[in-house]
Formats: structure tokens, sequence, C-alpha cells
């Protein structure tokens, strides 16, 4: 029976687990054959492989003390670097092994013991103490299992202890342990099956050894299954390390990696029976999996296979005992241990002793000790050369590195490989200490050019690779360097991002070290650099010491322990309170009015920190900023809304019901609400929450706000829900966007907007998140936010996230435009005839946060920044210019992200998987003016980048590393020499390569090139590994295709492209699928490759000295006027007058002597003459194309002629007038082409637009002119429903157009295939008949074709008419939407681009104001009631300081006086009410020149004197006219500000856009701000308790007039005195903080080792106060989930009595009885 009892030696596949252990045993000798493999390889593309295998006799003996001595004898290997021959059971077929090297012979087959204690568990090893670290691991892989052996037990005590599930009929039997191995102590699942006596004969008939057969002939065989659950394990010695992105969580903790998916299961056959068993074969197979591409899946991926198999050769008597260990070394247990010093030379483990009663976290047992900051651990990294000769290699190397880097194609992957040398260089870093670091520089100083700028360069390129090794070390180097200011400024902003990013090492001295750093005065002075630190360590202790899962899945905490928590000392006691003091200090000057830009960027920097710690002590901080008592300003406070986010994950339950808080105060800043609005999706909000936030869109005061909800509702609602995180909020925001108020938002106000796609092929959701906050002040965005990132199944990488802040705009705004007049005219300014207080503005100012993968900084930009720019400009050309101009080198180093893990096998061999991708940047520049005038600008950039995917072991007998990997490198060099100049308004740009010897050189100016290989190769050298001779590459078995295409033949370029493929199809196309699986947001973010990992190499090879093009050309210039080019004269010709504008654009190449090779010259000119409305609008454009395609060929000509005349109404208000116009348009075209002297080839097309009379009728009828008609009788002609009445009396709905094409352009195969595919796209909606012409004309060798279109009224469906000669196709109804509603039917009222704008702003821009019926309805669409008496009104005013314009008006029983005050030039209009069907009468007057009014066009050019209708008439302003339409509508025009004023007798309108008196303007019309909330406020900005009463403020009274009503006059003054303004209210939630919740009910929560449980359901309980008077038994299931950070977020939740929504959705992991009150 004591099968089961030696489970436990099931593993020993050097045969320990093989037997029985009994006192029966100790006269036996037991004999197994053993061998060991690791191979790396890539099985999809083909069977080669790089890897070990090791082979041995194992003699094994039992001792009487139950003790185990183990001899290994007859040790060969052999590595292996080609294509295999591998069994079906993946077994290399073949047996040429060689004998161990005699240094580790002695060591290896040295005899070993081990021993189990009390319990029966193999608790002590004991190896001869001189043994080295490596060899000892080997010898524990031999003892493959945990060992657990239940001595003595019988099978009925195993069934009791292990909960064994049996089958007596099948013999079956199965049950979980926990186990250490080699691998770790993990969870492991035993099966015992009896094998059917076929099976049996089978593996006889395989192994082939009769006297082993001879042992079990008659015996039963048995089959026993060893799976280890590597998810669940409580130690294991795996080294995980990720930068530049966020690992995610596998459930593990740690105990396995993301990146890989790894198996190990253990097979076992014996015979006998349970009480006698003999173990005949064991083997152990260890799998690994991981992409090449890292993050995403691939179509092939590299595997690793560890298999160890003991198979019994025979059992002997026991002649002699096998010699015991003379001189033990004690191990405690079977584990992988790291050796304490020298990979291959120490002689003991690194592991500390006590380890289990000196850290808190079980899970997490040390085995290294922490890494002091001056010494680096040897141990991780083997290295075959001793520290001299590793530092003079770093030398050597990282010389020509910095040369080389420059360089092309010598820096490629093909030559040098320059990124490739980054790996190598920093795998040399990782193994010096600090002091080698400093003797290090020493070394290269001494080597480098006495060149100080090359100096300099070379310490930047050195901070880069240590910064990237990021070693204690490293990192201490650094921090000193800066400290000392060896480094300063951007460089070293930049430099202590990556390191800080991709530290190693986190410990609690290191974070101390950072801190110290950020301490010092060298950061504190230095903008940049202060917030690069700060933001960069908080993310670092974010990361290591707080979140539950990067703490153990981005840092090697399995292998130290966890390197720090929240409570760490140097957390709570120095850089909290030091974060939180620095905030507190700027309080003071953040509470002035006006805070320094200085002042705020501090305040953000800290603001930024604390909230990157997220833990609650920072949070309260943030809270203090958020309740107004640091700051009102309300950028700082929302930032700080922001960072709550992390706090908020953490811990929903508590900061939940704050955000909700913030959201529902109206007092509060709308920009501080839509920050919390942001944030509420990551508070696990309920439905209940989503939905309340709904429907407050129906009651919401703010627009802004309102539109903020809807846009979030709406994105989240369409979160793909592929993605698990996604799911529940999706749907819950799905219903409650049902209940939200629909808005019809434009552009114009603040959105919230996420998109995100999930992509099947690459199994990876790509998100993009974008925000743009508007606020009252600016009609500029007041806040930008963007996030990309993708999460895949193993990470969540961040590529950039952005927030842009911006203040003051419209200061910028109002400066331009003042220095536009200051240039074009004289300003007279006018003084108001009112007391206005002014509307203020703030400074300009820009506060601009980045993080781009890790990357953080925080860029504050103000008057003083821009000034410090352009003095540092100013100093360097002083200081640089010389007769080669100002020359810079740039040389940078990075490696964006990676991730390395070490991971031991069952072959007690370590595993190292990395991929890192390193990128070297490389430019030098030059500028210098020539004496022309002309600047000459040259550029040289070179740069390397490669994704690097590397797998493999080292070999312990030769020390070379054994692998495969995926080498993907990208080469750009493109040297370009470019002369700008501007020569009598012709710009000119040519383009050259520069003629040093440098840039003349055959280079690949673009190289691309995927390398799977295979390596055997030790790592003496830095020839990077897929370089090395000793690296071979996998080619697949598909056939290699080559291709070569001269490119730039057609214009005299030495351009080939070269290709070399192992992919099956390619080609155009294939590159095209690819792409196909992209939406644009995820261009940006394929992986190299796309998808496969075959060889392929596409290059671009230049060579300049053989190229008869030596440079191009590019002239530009542009005439606009009377007498600029002859086309525009040309053109004016034609119009006899207007306006005309001539682009001419030439592109050409020369070759030698500047002979021109090829030209392509282009003319295009547009001319308006808006002229009479009864000839109608008239443009005209003409395009002439020239291409001279050889030096002495005939050039190609193309000459366009475009013309177009639209008739526009002549009726501004009046619809019945438009509808009696003839409103039509006609467009003529008409295109020449071929070559100069030849005939020329002709097309062109006549297009009518009309107006059917279907249109005219139903502007007559409609629902809208119905409601016009009301309207109107209340004296309301500006309502929405007249405008609309209007614009559909004058739009065009029937368009034809007749083409005639050349008939071999039209019979063209390929054309009329595609004409059928169209066909086939609107099947559904055509029919097609034979054409019945009676008269159809068209010319000889020429196809005539008309096309029809007919719009529906409201632009929601169309029908198209198709005919020709042959046969006529109709297209009926053919739904458009309401995506064209608006610009379809065609529009004459305005201009096509006005159209547009309102289109995408929803009719927001331009803003309009209007005054009739004794009604106003402001810009802000409040509608107020309000009759004007005989004094002056300012309906509209420009209340800032500068007080640019002002309109009013004054009305009497006859006469309507209009007003309009223009930078200081005044225009009037007197506008008498007609008498019965009379024209209406005006009077214009101009500065106080009353102008004489012309009712019809005479044909000569305007008078200065002169007011001609309908004509647009310009006085003392060029951009400032006035005109008349023919219903009496009077208008006033500026094209400067976008501003127009349209008045009658009646009625008044004023039209603009708010980018210039956005909330800065005030009168009747309100304070045009997109809210209408206190929209209208008095002249002194107050708010009264009606908008009657604060119009009368802009009341102009004199003696003559009535003034205020006597009945308001009271309570006008009274609460004029009183003044009551609109006020921001923080809120207040320090007290919700406070609050205790009384919990009733909650869910259970039990914790295990590695995972956390809640009950499904809420359970009563009693408060802390009180306990149960009477309980109740019931059932409760559980679900279970990881003690990552969501199961940390679900276990807060569940304890503060929070109900978990959706627990359906998990799983039930058990049942448990609970005992719960029912009283308390």
């Amino acid at each position: 029976m004591k099968l089961l009892a030696a489970l436990a030696l099931l593993g020993t596949v050097a045969v320990v687990a093989a037997f029985s252990v009994s006192t029966s045993n100790t006269d036996k000798q037991f004999t197994y054959q053993f061998t060991s493999q690791v191979l790396t390889g890539i099985p999809k593309l083909n069977s080669q492989y790089a890897g070990l295998r090791i082979t041995a006799l194992a003699l094994i003996q039992i001792f009487p003390d139950l003790s185990i001595r183990i001899k290994l004898q007859d040790t060969k290997y052999k590595t292996y670097n080609d294509v295999l021959n591998l069994s079906e059971e993946r077994d290399i077929l073949s047996t040429e092994e060689v004998e161990v090297p005699s240094d580790i012979k002695t060591y290896l087959e040295a005899p070993f013991k081990v021993k189990a204690d009390k319990n029966g568990v193999f608790d002590e090893i004991y190896t001869e103490a001189g043994e080295p670290e490596f060899v000892t691991n080997l010898k524990k892989s031999f003892l493959v299992g945990s060992f657990s052996l239940f001595l003595g037990q019988d099978l009925q005590s195993m069934l009791d202890t292990n909960t064994i599930q049996r089958n007596p009929q099948q013999m079956k039997t199965a049950f979980k342990t926990m186990e250490k191995s080699v691998i770790g102590e993990c969870e492991v699942e035993y099966t015992v099956n009896k094998l059917p006596e076929y099976l049996a004969v089978e593996f006889e008939q395989k192994e082939q050894n009769t006297e082993a057969a001879k042992a079990c002939q008659g015996k039963d065989y048995y089959e026993v299954i060893k799976a280890t659950n590597l998810e669940k394990c409580k130690e294991r010695p795996i080294y995980q390390h990720t930068y530049g992105a966020r690992s995610k969580s596998d459930g593990s903790m740690g105990a396995t990696s993301p990146y890989l998916a790894e198996s190990s299961i253990m097979r076992t056959i014996c015979c006998g029976t349970f009480e006698d068993p003999l173990y005949r074969k064991s083997t152990v197979e260890n799998k690994f999996l991981t992409s090449p591409n890292g993050k995403f899946e691939s179509t092939e991926n590299i595997e690793v296979i560890s298999r160890m198999t003991a198979v019994l050769k025979s059992i002997d008597p026991k002649a002699t005992d096998i010699k015991d260990v003379t001189n033990p070394k004690l191990s405690h247990h079977l584990v992988y241990e790291f050796p304490s010093e020298d990979y291959w030379t120490s002689v003991t483990s690194g592991k500390p002793k006590d380890v289990q009663s000196q850290w808190h976290d079980a899970n997490m047992i040390p085995q290294l000790p922490m890494l002091e900051m001056t010494s680096a651990h040897k141990s991780l990294y083997p290295n075959s050369l001793d520290a001299e000769k590793s530092k003079q290699l770093f030398v050597d190397t990282f010389v020509k590195f910095v040369d080389v880097s420059k360089q092309s194609p010598e820096s490629s992957h093909a030559v040098q490989d320059v990124s490739g040398q980054v790996l190598d260089l920093t795998r040399l870093a990782l193994t010096f200490s600090y002091a080698d670091i400093k003797a290090l520089w020493t070394m290269i100083n001494a080597n480098l050019h006495h060149d100080l700028a090359h100096k300099q360069s070379a310490q930047h390129v050195f901070m880069d690779l240590l910064s990237i090794a990021a070693t204690n070390p490293c990192v201490k180097y650094v921090s000193e360097s800066i400290k000392k200011q060896f480094i300063t400024g951007e460089t070293a902003a930049w430099i202590v991002a990556n390191m800080i990013k991709s530290v190693k090492t986190p410990s609690e001295e290191v974070i101390q070290e950072l801190t110290n750093l950020l301490k010092h005065s060298s950061v504190q002075t230095v903008k940049s650099l202060k917030a690069t630190v700060a933001m960069s360590l908080t993310e670092l202790v974010y990361k290591a010491c707080i979140d539950e899962t990067s703490s153990v899945f981005d840092y090697p905490a399995r292998i130290f322990g966890k390197f720090c928590n929240k409570d760490s000392k140097v957390i709570q006691k120095d850089l909290l309170p030091y974060l939180v003091g620095e905030l507190q200090a700027q309080k003071d000057q953040l509470q002035q009015h006006q805070p320094s830009t200085s002042a705020i960027n501090s305040a953000i920097i800290y603001i930024n920190a604390l909230g990157n710690l997220g833990i609650d002590e920072a949070s309260h901080a943030l809270i203090e900023v958020v309740e107004g008592k640091m700051t009102l300003h309300t950028h700082p406070r929302s930032v700080a809304v922001y960072k709550l986010i992390r706090s908020a994950k953490r811990n929903p339950s508590v900061y939940r019901p704050i955000i909700l808080s913030i959201i529902q105060n109206v007092a509060e800043n709308d920009e501080v609400r839509m920050a919390a609005i942001s944030v509420l999706p990551y508070t696990y909000p309920s439905s209940s929450d989503l939905q309340k936030l709904a429907i407050r869109t129906w009651f919401e005061s703010s627009q802004q706000v309102s539109s903020y909800i809807t846009s979030t509702l709406k994105s989240l609602k369409n979160l793909p829900l592929q993605t698990k995180m996604y799911q529940n909020i999706a749907q819950q925001a799905e219903q409650a966007h049902k209940l939200a108020k629909p808005l019809k938002t434009g552009i114009q106000t603040s959105h919230n907007i996420k998109i995100s796609q999930f992509l099947d092929t690459l199994r990876a959701a790509v998100s993009l998140h974008l925000q743009y906050v508007n606020s009252e002040e600016s009609a500029v965005p007041r806040r930008f936010y963007v996030k990309s990132d993708i999460e895949s199944k193993s990470q969540i990488m961040e590529k950039i996230e952005s927030s842009i802040y911006i203040q003051g705009s419209e200061v910028l705004i109002e400066k331009l435009y003042n220095l536009y007049k200051m240039i074009h005219q004289h300003k007279i300014k006018h003084e108001s005839n009112i007391d206005i207080k002014n509307r203020m503005a703030k400074q300009p100012e820009a506060h601009v946060t980045l993080n781009m993968m890790g990357l953080q900084r925080l860029y504050s930009i103000d008057s003083q920044f821009i000034q410090d720019i352009i003095m540092q400009l100013t100093e360097e050309y002083t200081k640089d210019y010389k007769i080669d101009g100002i020359q810079k080198d740039f040389l940078k180093v990075l490696d964006l992200a990676g991730y390395q893990n070490i991971i031991p096998t069952v072959a007690g061999i370590p595993l190292y998987v990395q991929q890192r991708t390193p990128m070297v940047i490389a430019t030098h520049a030059s500028l210098m003016m020539v004496k022309s005038g002309a600047v000459e600008i040259k550029v040289k950039p070179v740069f390397n980048y490669k994704q690097s995917t590397l797998v493999g072991i080292f070999c312990p007998f030769t020390k070379k590393f054994l692998g495969a990997g995926v080498d993907t490198s990208l080469h750009v060099a493109v040297p370009l020499r470019a002369d700008v100049g501007l020569h009598q308004g012709q710009l000119s740009v040519t383009l050259k390569t520069p003629i040093d010897v440098e840039s003349q050189k055959v280079k690949p100016v673009f190289e691309l090139k995927v390398r799977p290989y295979t390596t055997q190769k030790i790592l003496d050298d830095t020839i990077p590994i897929q370089n090395s001779k000793d690296s071979k590459t996998i080619h697949s078995n598909n056939e290699k295709k080559m291709m070569q295409v001269q490119l730039g033949e057609k214009i005299g370029v030495d351009l080939k492209l070269k290709m070399e493929s192992e992919h099956k199809f390619t080609d155009i196309a294939s590159f095209i699928q690819d792409l196909s699986h992209h939406q644009p947001l995820t261009l940006l973010s394929l992986p190299l490759p796309l998808k496969s990992i075959k060889s392929h190499t596409i290059s671009l090879i230049y060579n300049p000295s053989t190229s008869i093009t030596k440079e191009a050309s590019f002239l530009f210039s542009v005439g606009y006027g009377q007498f600029s080019r002859q086309n525009t004269r040309t053109m004016l010709s034609k119009f006899e007058g207007g306006s005309a504008i001539t682009i001419n654009a030439v592109a050409l190449v020369r070759g030698h002597h500047e002979d021109t090779i090829k030209k392509i010259e282009t003319h295009v000119t547009i001319g308006q003459n808006l002229g009479h409305h009864n000839a109608g609008e008239k443009s005209e454009i003409g395009l002439m194309a020239s291409l001279k395609i050889a030096p002495n060929g005939k050039p190609f000509d193309l000459d366009i002629h475009a013309s177009s005349k639209l008739h526009t109404p002549t009726a501004k208000w009046d619809k019945e007038a438009i509808l009696q116009q003839d409103l039509k348009t006609k467009i003529t075209i008409k295109a020449d082409f071929g070559f100069r002297g030849e005939e020329k080839v002709s097309v062109s097309g006549h297009v009518h637009a009309i107006q059917s009379q279907a249109q005219k009728i139903y502007s007559k009828h409609s629902s809208a002119a119905k409601e016009c008609e009301t309207d109107i009788s209340y004296g309301q002609k500006l309502s929405k429903s007249c405008k609309q009445t209007r614009t559909q009396a004058a739009s065009l709905d029937v368009v034809e157009a007749t083409i005639h094409i050349p008939a071999y352009i039209s019979q063209n195969p390929q054309i009329k295939s595609l004409a059928e595919l169209v066909k086939a796209f609107y099947w559904p909606y055509l029919s097609i008949s034979q054409a019945q012409h009676q008269h159809w004309q068209q010319e000889q060798g020429m196809d005539k074709y008309v096309v029809q279109a007919k719009i529906h009224q409201l632009g929601q469906r169309m029908s198209l008419y198709f005919l020709s000669q042959e046969q006529q196709t109709e297209i009926k109804d053919l739904r458009l939407g309401n995506y064209m509603q608006g610009l379809l039917p065609i529009s004459t009222i305005g201009n096509p681009m006005m159209n547009i704008v309102q289109k995408l702003t929803a009719h927001g821009a331009p803003s309009v104001c209007s005054v009739e019926g004794g009604k106003v309805t402001t810009f802000d669409n409040v509608q107020y009631e309000y009759q004007l008496n005989n004094c002056e009104h300012v309906i509209f005013k420009d209340c800032s300081p500068t007080n640019t314009v002002e309109v009013s008006m004054k009305k009497s029983a006859h006469v309507q006086y209009v007003k309009v005050l223009l930078d200081g030039n005044k225009y009037e209009l007197e506008l008498m009410k007609p008498l019965r069907s009379a024209r209406a009468a005006g009077i214009v007057k101009v500065n106080g020149e009353q102008k004489h009014i012309q009712h019809g066009h005479h044909g000569k050019k305007q008078q200065k004197s002169e007011f001609v209708e309908l004509e647009e008439n310009y006085y003392l302003d060029e951009n400032t006219y006035l005109t008349s339409y023919k219903d009496g509508v009077f208008a006033i025009v500026s094209k400067l500000y976008g501003m127009w004023v349209y008045a009658d007798s009646e009625s008044v309108e004023v039209k603009t856009f708010q980018h210039r008196w956005r909330n800065q303007a005030c009168g009747l019309c309100g304070d045009l701000n997109d809210e209408k909330t206190a929209d209208l406020k008095s002249a002194g900005s107050c708010i009264m308790s009606t908008p009657k009463l604060a119009a009368y403020s802009y009341m102009i009274t004199d003696n003559k007039c009535q003034g205020i009503p006597a009945q308001h006059l009271k309570q006008y003054q009274e609460e004029s005195a009183k003044c009551v303004k609109k006020e921001m209210v923080p809120t207040k939630v320090t007290q919700l903080l406070q609050q205790k919740p009384v919990v009733s009910r909650k869910h259970l929560v039990e914790e295990f080792f590695n995972r956390i449980c809640i009950s499904k359901f809420q359970v009563n309980v009693c408060e802390s106060s009180t306990a149960p008077k009477e309980i109740i038994k019931k059932q409760v299931p559980y679900f279970c989930t990881s003690k990552d950070t969501r199961g940390a977020t679900l276990q807060r939740m569940a304890e503060q009595g929070e109900k978990i929504q959706n627990v359906e959705r998990f799983p039930t992991s058990y049942l448990r009885d609970t005992y719960q009150p029912i009283k308390c």
C-alpha cells in the first residue's frame, strides 16, 4: 500500500521518486537512467532549436534512518543550435553527448543526501560544502516533486487527510496538496489511474527493458499524473520587472509571468500493489510559451520545453554503501536558490536566514537580501568576465558607440547595430557597483576626443545608459550627478524621468535617495526638473508600494520580498510630509487675485505628485485644495479632483460620495464639476448613480456640464464588451443614457469622449480618450486631455497621456487684433455713455502635463517662459554663430518599454525571458544665413530602433547562452539640406543631399528587418546576440521571395526598393489586409512586425553619387488684389471689379549644373464678384498646370476653368419676396489636357441647381411655416421657425449636371467595372431601364451623361437619375439620415462654409441676438419681455477695457434708430416704417455724414458719398461694409470681427462669433458665454431678480426720453445697491470623509494566501457596539478573486458594507455555513 505513500518521490526523475521509502529497501540499490533537456525554438516556423541535454546514471540507496543517498555517474551533456529530429514526446533522437568538464564533473558526481523531517517531508539536502550553488540547484532538479512523504500512513488515513476522490470500479484516485520542488512551493494535483492491460503491453514494447519487465510480470500497472498549479504558489523564486507599461494580473500574485503561458506536468508509470509499488518511468515536462511581440499575440510563439525523464534500469543488491557527504552544506528545502555572489563561482545560497519571521508577507519570501545603494547583485545575471574585463569591454564599446551612432549605414542593424549594443552595454551595467561606475566614467573620459561638445554628448549618453540599467548604484550615480550639476536642465529631466521609470529594485533606500534628490536645491531651483522628479518618484512609489498588482508583477517582489508599502517610514515620515508642506507653502501666493504662473506651477507639481501616490493621507491634502482652502483658482482645484482617481479606484465607497457631492453642487465651478464627472466612472458607480447623473441633464443650469454628462454616458455605453473591465459599466451607462435629455450639442460645448476598439487579430483593445472642457470666459477650450493606451492580455501600455490647460487666450486674441489694427488703420477711441463695469480677463498662461510610456513631465508657459527661450536662442546665436552658422548635435538613447523574467525550470536552470525596445536617435543640425538673405538648414538624422525578444538559458558547462529570439530592427537615415528664401513675394524651398562625405555614402534611408533566430553564444563581448556568428536564422518552410525595384528612375534618383521575405503572401494586398484590421486611432499603435515574425527584410537604398537628380526645388507665391499677377488681372477683367487671388506653385528637380530634369508648374486663380444681386454672385477658378517629365520632352499641359453664378435672395426677412425670386445656381467646368503643341482632349460639365415647385409649396405649408405665421402676428419674424422657413424658401432642391467625356475614357473596362460595383452597392435602391430619347445629341468621340438629383425638403433622403445614350438608371429614396440635414437642400442664404460651421456647432455659431416685438432673445437663447421706450438702449457692447464695439438702438413711433460704434467709427441707421405698400425708407450715416442712397446699380464705381442698395459699401474701414435688401433690411458687417448687425424699422438682429467677446459682452443681448444662467447682468455686473431690471441699466437716459418706469425704479435702485453677483461656492467634502457609515448588512470576506473570497450575498451583522441576541444558520455561496488591485478594492467595498454590483458574473467557488444575527 506504499504507492500513495511514495507519491512525493514521483518527481525524482533521477529516480528518487521512483521507489518506496521503507526499511525493506535498505538492502537494494536502484539504478535509473536520467535525461534532462531544455530546448527553445519557434516550432511553427520549423524544428530549429537551441538548447541543452544532460544524461547521467543515478544510483540511489535508502538507509535505516530513512535518508536517501544519491550519486550521479557517467554525466554527459550536449548543446544544440540547429534543426533537430525530435520524437513524438519531444525527446532529441541523438546520443552524441560529451563528457561534462572535469571541474564541474567532480562536484556533479559527488554524492548527496536527502533526509525527511518527523512529518515525512524532505526538508534537508546535504551536499559538499565547496560545491558551486548552480551545481546544487542541478541536483535539486533531480528531486522534482514536493516530497511530502506520508510515512507510515495507511490508505484510509490518506483519504481523510487529502480528501482523495476514489472510484473503486475505475481505480482512480485524486487529491490536491501543497508541495515544494525546484520551481517553488505550489499546489499540485495527483491523479492515479490503473492502466488497462493493452496500455501496459504497449508500455513494455516501447521501453524494451527485459530485466525491469520481469520485475513487473503478473502485476498491475498504474499511471500517476501530477499537475502543478503555478498560479497557487506560496513561494516561487521568479524575477519580474516591467517598465514603460503596467502588467496585468493573472491571478498568481507574481508567481507566474503574465507574458508567458507556463505548465508543469509529471507522468509516472509503476507496477505492483499499493503496498509494494515499483516505479518504472517518470517524465516531467515544464513548458513555456511567449509571444515575440510581447504585449500582442502573434501567429507564431517562442516555445521552451524543459523535459526530464528517469527510467528504471536495474534493481541490484547493495554491494557497497554510497559514500556519505564528508563536509556537508545544508539546504533546508528543494526550491531553487540564487547564488550569494558570482553566479558561476559562489558556493553559498543568497537566501536570507529566517525570512519567514522577518517579513510580513508569507507569499513574498525573499530569495536574496535587499540591495544596498552601492552594490549590485551579480548572482542574477551570469557573467563570464571578471569585473575589470567587463569595465574595459564597456569602455571600448561605448567609445565606438558614440561615434558610430551618428553614421549611416554603420549604425544600422546590418553593420554595427547600435540599438543592439544598447542591450549589451546595459547588460554589463547591471553588474557594476557604484565604485565601478565612477571608475567607468574616468576610463571613458580618458579615451574620448578632447572636443568639449563631444565629451558632453558622451556624458549624456553614459547617463542615458545608466538610466536604462537603473540598478541601485546607477540610481545613486545619476542622482549625485544631478546634485553636483554635472547634468542640468532638460537633459537632466529626461534622464531622471527615464531612470525612475526603469528602477529595478525600488527599496525604501532607493526611495529615500530619490526623495533627497527631490529636496536638493539643484532640483528645486529648476521647475521642469522639480516636476519630473516629484511626479516620477510618486509614480514609482505607487507602483512599487501601493498598488497590489504592479508591486508584485512589475518588480521582483518574489526575489527580494515586498520592497515597501504605504506605511513605510520613508513615505509616511519623509516624502508625504514634504509634498504636503511644499503644497501648503504656496498657499499665500495662490490666494492672491491673480496668482503667479510660478505659484500655479508649483501647486500643480505637488498636486500631481500627491495624486500619484493614491493613498488616503495624500488625498486629504488634495481635498483641501478642492474645498478652496488653498486657492479658488480653477485649475489647481480641477487637477486636484482629477488626481483623486487613484484613491477613488482603490476605495470607491469612501470617495464616491465626495465625487457625487461635487457634481451635485450647482454653485461649484463648472470645470471642477466636469472633473468630478470624469472621475465618477472610476468609483464603481451603481446603476442608480449613473441614472441620477443622466436625469440631472434635464434641469442642469450649465450647458457645458450638461453636454459633458451626455457625452460621458455616450462614450461609456459604446465601450467594447469584449473587454471584461468595460462590460459592467457599459451596460449601466447604456440604460442611463436613455434617461438623459436629448441634446444637440456642437463642437463648441465640452465633451468627454472615449473610443475603444478591440482588435481580434491582436487580441488587444486600443483606446483613445479625449476630453475638452470649455469655460464661460473663453471660446477656446480651457482644458484639453488626450490619452492613448493599449490593453492586451498581459499588460496595459499608456503610450501617451497629456493634459493641456490654457488660460487667457482671449487676451492673446485681443493683442493679435490690436497688432493688425496698428498696422492697417488708425484707431479712434470712443467713450461709453453709460457706467459700465469692465469685464477683466485673466493673464495668458498654459500648463502642459505629459506622460509618455512612463516618462512624466510638466511644462508651464507664460510670457517669462517665452522670453527665456528667446534669450537662450539669442545667446546661442551670438555665441555659436560662425562661418558655418549655428550647429547642434543631439544624441539620445532610450529604452521605451519592456520586461524581464527569470524563472527556474524543472531542470534546475533558470530561464531568462526579456523583451526590450531600445532606440538611438542621433541628429546633426545646422542653420546659416547666406548673403542673399536665404536660410540654409542642414539636418542629418540617424534613427535606430529595435524590438528584441530573447528567451533562453545559460549552459552550466560552457557558460554559453542557449536560446531563441526575434529581432525587429528599424533604421532611418535621411540627410537633408534645405535652402529657404523669400524674394519679391515668392517663397522658395530647395531640398538636396548635403555634399559632405558622410551624406554622400550609399545608405538605406529606410530599412526594416525581422529576424527569428536561435543562438549559442558566450556573452564575453558586445556583439549583439542576433548578429553573432553563433546565431542562426530560423527559416520557415515557405520559399524565400526576393524582389528589387528601381523606384526613383523616373525622377532621376537612384533609389532601390529591396525586399526578401518568407511570408506566404508578400504583396501590397497582404499589407493592406493587415492594415484593414485597424482603425485610424490604432494605426499608431501597430506592433512590429504586424502579425507574423517570419524572416523579412525591406529596405530603400539611396545612392546620392549615382543619382542624376541633385536637388528638388519648390516655389510658391500668392497674389491678391488688382495688380499682383497677370492671371489675377485677367480674372478681374472678366468681373469688371471684385477680388481675385492667384496661387502659383512650381516643383522641379535639377541635375548637375542645375539643369532642369522635370518640372511641374501650377497656377490657380480664384476670383469672386459679389456684384449686384440681380446679376448674381460670380466666381471663377482657373487652374493651369504643366508637367515636364523628361529634359528634352514636351510638357504635358492641364488647363481647368470653372465658373459659377449664384443668385442669392434680394430680400432678407421677407419669405414671400424670397419665393417670388428666381433662385438658381449655374456651374460650368471645362478641362483641356494634352502635350503642348498637340491637339488637346476636353472634358466639360454643366451643373444647374434650381428650386422646384414642390420646394416652394413645402416652404409655404410646412409646420415651421405655420408656426412662423403665428410668430409674425406677434411681431416675432426672427423666431427659430421663421428662420427655418426662410431657409427652406431659399433652398435649391433639384440639381442637374450634364457631363461630356471622351468615349475612350468612359468606355474603359476599369471605369465600367467601377460603375458596376457602385450599382451593386446601391442595388436595393436601384432600377435600370432602357433609355428613351427623342432628341439625344452628343459629339462624335464623346459620351454624354446627364445626372439629376432631387433632394428631400429636410435633406434626409435623395433620389438620383443617371441618363446615358443606352440606359436610364434611377436610385430612389437614398437615405442620408441626419448627417446632411442643414447642408441639403442647397441653401442660397449665407455661404457653404458658414453652413458647415453651423452644422458642426448645432447652430451654436455664430451666436444670434434679436430685439423685436417687445421681446429680447439673447445670444445664449434666453428670451425675456422688454418693451423699448424712446430712450437709447445698448443692446451689445464690448465691456472689456478695450471697448471695441457698441451696438445701440432707439425707437420712436415711426422711426427706429440703430447705432454701431466699431473701432472708433460710428455707423448710424434711421429706419422709417413704410406707409402701406411703399418701400421702407432709411437714412445711412457714417461718422455723422449722411450717405446718398441709390436704389439701383448704376454700373459705376461707388462713391464715398453714396450708399448703393444690395452692394457692399465700404467707407473708412476696409474690413467693414454696409448694405441693404429690398425688404427694407439694412446690414452693418465687420469682416474683421465676424459680426453682423441687421435691422429694419421694427427688428434688430446681431450675429457674432464668440472668439473675441465671449463673456466680455454686455447689453440687452447678454454676456455671450453659452450659458443661460445669469445671462443678463446689469451694467455693474449685478444679477437682478428679472432680466427686465438688468435691461434698465443699459438705458441711456437724457431729459428727452422716458427713462425707467416709475413702478420699477425703486426696485431697480434697491437691487443695484445690493448688487448680487454670481458667486462660486466650493464644495465642502471633509465631513464626508469623517463620517463612519453604519453597517447592518455586509459581504463576508475570507482571506487565503493568494486569494480573497467574498460572500455573494450580504448578511446581517451587528454594529461594533452591539452583540447578537439571536442567530440563525445559513449557507452562503462565496466567489474568489486574486489578491490583486481589483480583489483588494472589492474587499474594501465589502468590509465597508457596500453592495457589490453584478456579483453573479463571478462563479461560485464554495459554500460556507454562516451564523447571522436576527436581533442585536
